[in-house]
């Protein structure tokens, strides 16, 4: 049998997963890890990168929208915050606002993926004061 992973708990046995579903359906209601595109811009143009063969609008995410989606995590917890998909989460405006807000609402562990390029020492300052998790 294989494991399930779910909310720190390591579940190795299907039947107890089941028990534990039918005693708290709540507990699978809300994924424990979540993936937010901040942004679907990108400095890079990698050749190995598949963004490069979709047609798409760029753009950046919605501040109130990102708030919505943190504030629903919150009512979760723990949920992991990965602000990653397919482009530089650094290149966002509000950037150092969105990693603040997901900390301050408890969200974590966060983990953030950059090709660094923008990660200038400021920033990188600003990321270790708000406790960053994962770079």
């Amino acid at each position: 049998m294989s494991k399930l992973f779910h909310r720190h708990n390591i579940l190795f046995d299907a039947e107890k997963a089941w028990k534990l579903y039918k005693n708290n359906p709540s507990f699978f209601n809300f994924p424990e890890r979540i993936t937010i595109e901040f942004t679907n811009r990108c400095n890079l143009r990698c050749f190995m990168c598949p963004r490069n063969e979709v047609d798409m609008i760029l753009g950046d995410m919605d501040f109130g929208l990102y708030k919505k989606i943190v504030e629903e995590a919150a009512n979760f917890l723990p949920v992991c915050l990965v602000p990653f998909f397919r482009g530089e989460s650094l290149l966002h405006p509000r950037f150092l606002e969105m990693i603040r807000f997901a900390k301050e609402k408890g969200l974590g562990p966060i983990q953030l993926a950059t090709n660094a390029v923008f990660l200038s020492s400021n920033i990188a300052q600003e990321l270790l004061n708000i406790s960053i998790d994962f770079i």
